[in-house]
C-alpha cells in the first residue's frame, strides 16, 4: 500500500536519489499505477530496458506490485511507488555525493543541450554582457537593445550582496513563484521547460 511519505534510512537507497537518471525511472510510478510497458512508453525506452529498472526499484522497495491483471493471454503486473513523497536525510549521504546532489549532472546536460538549440535557433544576434552591478561582476545574455521578440529564455548568474534578512526574503519569493507555476503545471498540458534555481552564500 502506498504511503504519503517515506523517510529513507539506508545508504544504498539514499544514494539512488543523488542521480537524476535514477529518479527519472521512478517518476512514472509516483505519478500513478503503471505496467512495465506503460512506464517504458512514458520514458520512451524499450521494455527490456524498463525491466531492469523495475527489478531495481522493487529491490530497493521504492515500488511494489499493486495487483496482477489478466490481459488476454498474459498476466500483467501493475506497479506503484511505495510513497507519494520520499525524504532523504542529507546527513546519511557521504561527502562524495555533494556534486551529484547539487548539480545533477544529467539534468545539467539537458539544460546545456536545450540552451545550445535555443542559441542556434533564436540568439544569432544576441549579446553577452559583462558588467558590474553595485560593484559585483555579472554576466547576462540579452537580445539587442530595442529587440521586439518576447523573452524566451532566462539565463542570469553572478554575485549579489544581501543581508541575512534580504537573502531569506529572496529565497522565500523564489520558492513562492516556483510553487505557483508548479501548481499551474499540474493543471494543464503545455510545453516542457527546464528550470534550475540556486541562491547560496559564497564560500571561498
Amino acid at each position: 500500500m502506498q504511503v504519503a511519505e517515506k523517510i529513507i534510512d539506508t545508504l544504498t537507497v539514499a544514494k539512488f536519489f543523488t542521480h537524476a537518471i535514477n529518479v527519472d525511472h521512478l517518476t512514472p510510478f509516483v505519478a500513478g499505477e503503471k505496467t512495465l510497458a506503460e512506464a517504458a512508453q512514458d520514458l520512451n525506452i524499450s521494455k527490456n530496458r524498463m525491466s531492469y529498472w523495475v527489478n531495481k526499484l522493487l529491490e530497493l522497495d521504492l515500488i511494489y506490485t499493486v495487483r496482477v491483471e489478466k490481459r488476454g493471454k498474459h498476466h500483467v503486473s501493475i506497479y506503484q511507488a511505495t510513497a507519494e513523497r520520499f525524504v532523504v536525510p542529507i546527513a546519511l549521504l557521504p561527502s562524495d555525493s555533494d556534486e551529484d546532489i547539487f548539480q545533477l549532472a544529467i539534468f545539467d546536460e539537458k539544460v546545456k543541450r536545450s540552451l545550445a538549440d535555443f542559441k542556434h535557433t533564436h540568439m544569432k544576434d544576441w549579446l553577452l554582457h559583462f558588467k558590474l552591478v553595485s560593484g559585483e561582476a555579472q554576466l547576462k545574455i540579452e537580445p539587442p537593445q530595442g529587440h521586439k521578440e518576447k523573452l524566451k529564455v532566462v539565463n542570469s548568474w553572478g554575485q549579489i550582496n544581501l543581508s541575512d534578512k534580504q537573502a531569506e526574503t529572496f529565497r522565500y519569493e523564489l520558492n513562492h513563484i516556483l510553487e505557483r507555476y508548479l501548481k499551474a503545471s499540474r493543471k494543464n498540458q503545455g510545453k516542457r521547460f527546464l528550470y534550475k534555481m540556486i541562491l547560496v552564500e559564497e564560500h571561498e
